[in-house]
């Protein structure tokens, strides 16, 4: 069960799953290749393009919408009149393949994983296609993109998002394992749906009790998922 990367086990509660719910960014590709800090600078611009907020107000915002919903297109949704397709236009227009990087480790722990996977993200389609091309990873091993539309631009953590997704899916909670790098999320997946749950946590930075595993990086979630195995 260890690991350079495979930081502790807090209770083993989850049984083989038969779905596992991969977040996209952040997730996939570590914190630290920087594209997240390229988009929150684009989410910025965005409120200052399209809204007409200063620097100093449209990085007020986004920290408080952060705060109070876990991402930022919640809030703006909730504050001004929000073209969804032209925001996450808007703000993936950057080149992904600067920061996201082939990893063969990747993918071939995630093929060696024989269960549906399905990439489950508060993104667009079109930008996890993208992820997914930038990693070097066949679309094809996925058996759904669920995306923020195809919830009905309902966002995780909120509950709304996780029961589209499910129907969405053909699935119960208690079937399923997300992988997320939010706590916020780990925490609606085990606490309302039952879900087995991994956090990835790259900084070893967060504290989060609903988490059955916490692993520093993805090519870990296989000795997550399966540690009696000892794969």
């Amino acid at each position: 069960m260890s690991g350079p990367g495979l930081i502790f086990l807090l209770r083993w509660t989850m049984r083989a799953p038969r779905y596992v719910l991969l977040d996209v960014d952040n997730t996939l590709y570590p914190k630290s290749s920087g594209l997240d800090r390229v988009l929150r600078r684009r989410i910025i611009e965005y409120l200052m393009d399209r809204h007409g907020l200063t620097a100093k107000e449209a990085e007020g915002a986004r920290e408080r919408y952060v705060k109070e919903y876990g991402l930022s297109l919640p809030g703006i949704m909730s504050d001004f009149d929000t073209d969804v397709v032209d925001y996450q236009e808007f703000i993936h227009d950057v080149d992904i393949e600067e920061y996201v990087k082939p990893d063969p480790e990747l993918c071939s722990m995630l093929d060696s994983i024989d269960t549906e996977k399905v990439l489950y993200t508060n993104s667009s389609e079109q930008h996890t296609r993208r992820v997914i091309a930038a990693l070097g990873l066949d679309i094809s091993i996925f058996g759904h993109i669920v995306d923020f539309r195809s919830t009905g631009c309902i966002a995780k953590p909120f509950p709304e998002s996780f029961e589209a997704m499910l129907r969405i899916i053909g699935a119960n909670g208690e079937d399923c394992v997300m992988v997320d790098d939010m706590p916020k999320t780990i925490v609606v997946a085990k606490q309302v749906f039952g879900m087995g749950t991994v956090l990835v946590d790259e900084d070893d930075a967060a504290c989060c009790v609903e988490a059955d595993m916490k692993i520093k990086r993805i090519s870990d979630l296989k000795r997550a998922i399966y540690p009696v195995q000892g794969l």
